[in-house]
């Protein structure tokens, strides 16, 4: 008994408390109602993550379908020309439309004019295209030559300025509106072959 007693007696306070630590671990895996609570926080954290990581994994789908950052470069240029020559189109209509017995513009500084014209401002070109080249793109406007005073018809085509560094594509249109491409970038076979362009850039 003595034996016993002293060895009771040599039980501190901070023994007693990681007694009581594993007498308390050892309930609550023993214990099927602490234990289900412990799986339901599990079960209920697991949902939680799924749910975060699903909202990221379909935002990311969505933003890398636009505009993905394996995306090349080129890619993203030729569908911003392609966006600047249907802004020409509209500026040309509308410049006609303002001048009925000079027909379309024939250089990018006859569409200027327009912003002091009182016209919608539908359609207009912005300053950056105004100057010739945007997104990496060279753009030319010619006029068709028929004889007369008014020009009934126009072609506009848009060059890479680097070949094959900041576009491959040449694409072209003229009065009739449709814009073609010609993948080895030579602006006289977009306009003779006419070929519409791709649905990803229409």
């Amino acid at each position: 008994m003595p034996t016993v007693c002293s060895r009771v007696a040599l039980i501190g306070p901070n023994e007693a408390q990681h007694s009581a630590a594993r007498v308390d671990m050892i309930l609550s895996r023993s214990s099927p109602t602490r234990g289900g609570q412990y799986s339901e926080q599990r079960m209920a954290f697991a949902k939680r993550a799924f749910l975060v990581g699903f909202v990221v994994f379909f935002m990311a789908v969505v933003l890398l379908g636009v505009f993905s950052p394996s995306t090349p470069r080129v890619f993203l240029n030729q569908r911003r020309a392609v966006e600047s020559i249907r802004e020409l189109n509209r500026a040309e209509y509308n410049y006609a439309a303002g001048h009925p017995n000079a027909g379309f513009a024939c250089n990018f500084s006859d569409l200027r004019e327009q912003g002091s014209e009182p016209l919608p401002r539908v359609g207009l070109v912005d300053r950056v295209l105004l100057s010739g080249t945007k997104s990496s793109y060279h753009f030319e406007i010619q006029c068709l030559q028929s004889g007369s005073k008014k020009v009934a018809g126009y072609t506009i085509t848009a060059l890479p300025v680097e070949p094959g560094a900041t576009g491959k594509y040449a694409f072209c249109t003229n009065q009739g509106g449709e814009i073609w491409y010609r993948e080895n970038g030579l602006a006289a076979d977009c306009l003779a072959t006419q070929k519409p362009i791709e649905r990803k850039y229409r």
